[in-house]
């Protein structure tokens, strides 16, 4: 019993003969691209110098009735539905159940479960007979048989046990035999295994120390670079910001907006006393005089922009008229 469809061969036709229609046409056992006026000898030996897989011989097609239910193709029924086939393995048979009959139950599933229950077992099943049928489903890692027709398959991978609950409802015949001790029902359902939560939740765990990890890491490529720090205080460092402040009134330095903000912060620290009250006034008088030249630079700037615009309105209307 295969799983394939075969056609019936032919009877072979003893050597030398030969059998011929009303139409004067050879019939029999002929092999594609075999020539009818040659012999058989001919004819075979080119065919076996060919490679590849031989086509199956010409000739008609088996009766379906005479099949195997299990080695008939997968059939459409009438209302566009798949009507199940049975399942042929080496040790044994699995039959559908009854399209008409409700669909079996199951738990819920339990998280990472990667482990089976299947009861319903044959008397005179084995391990064996259990690994032929389910190993299909998938690598399997380990199976627990029991003395009360069940057993506890663990696969290796979670999407196994969906293809282990299909079969769920199936009967199973083994060694050809209708008896009780060689057929069963199957009953497949998910199993709470202690081993499947335990690495489900170090995945869970990985998983989640990944997804802070990565978080982490674009909160710190899209934070804005932290501005340099800011030096202490010093009779030194005041009069080089003091220096700063003043070369950017005779342009000749460009640190005099640091040197501002420098002069704040050491101001919002509280580091102004009696003893330096002078140097905190020389560095704010220095920037309040270079803020009152920058505005009195704006102020004749506009004006001379102002002047520009009249010009060129002047002149325009003069060309205008012309």
């Amino acid at each position: 019993m295969t799983g394939h469809m075969t056609s019936m061969p032919p009877p072979m036709m003893p050597p030398g003969m030969s059998s011929r229609g009303p139409d004067g046409q050879m019939i029999g056992p002929m092999m594609p691209g075999m020539d009818p006026a040659t012999s058989q000898s001919q004819m075979m030996g080119p065919m076996m110098d060919q490679p590849g897989p031989m086509m199956p011989p010409q000739g008609p097609m088996m009766d379906p009735s005479m099949m195997t239910p299990w080695s008939l193709p997968s059939m459409v029924g009438t209302d566009g539905q798949l009507i199940k086939q049975p399942i042929t393995y080496r040790l044994s048979v699995l039959y559908p159940p009854n399209p008409q009959a409700p669909p079996p139950t199951t738990r819920e599933r339990p998280p990472g479960c990667r482990t089976v229950f299947i009861g319903g077992l044959p008397e005179n099943a084995t391990e064996e007979t259990v690994v032929d049928v389910f190993a299909k489903c998938g690598e399997i890692q380990t199976v627990r048989m029991s003395k009360k027709n069940f057993c506890h398959i663990r696969y290796c991978a979670e999407y196994c046990v969906d293809n282990a609950i299909y079969l769920s409802g199936w009967r199973m015949r083994m060694d050809n035999c209708s008896d009780g001790p060689n057929t069963g029902r199957l009953h497949v359902d998910f199993a709470q295994a202690r081993d499947d939560l335990y690495e489900w939740e170090c995945k869970q765990r990985s998983a989640e120390r990944e997804s802070r990890h990565r978080t982490r890491l674009i909160e710190d490529m899209n934070r804005p670079p932290s501005p340099p720090p800011v030096v202490h205080f010093s009779d030194h460092e005041a009069h080089t910001v003091t220096e700063e402040i003043r070369g950017e009134a005779s342009e000749e330095s460009d640190n005099w907006e640091m040197a501002v903000n420098t002069l704040m912060t050491w101001l919002e620290r509280g580091d102004c006393n009696k003893r330096n009250a002078h140097t905190f006034f020389t560095m704010i008088q220095a920037a309040s005089s270079h803020v009152k030249r920058l505005l009195g630079d704006q102020t004749e700037y506009e004006q001379e922009l102002t002047k520009m615009k009249e010009d060129f309105k002047k002149k325009l209307s003069a060309i205008s008229a012309q």
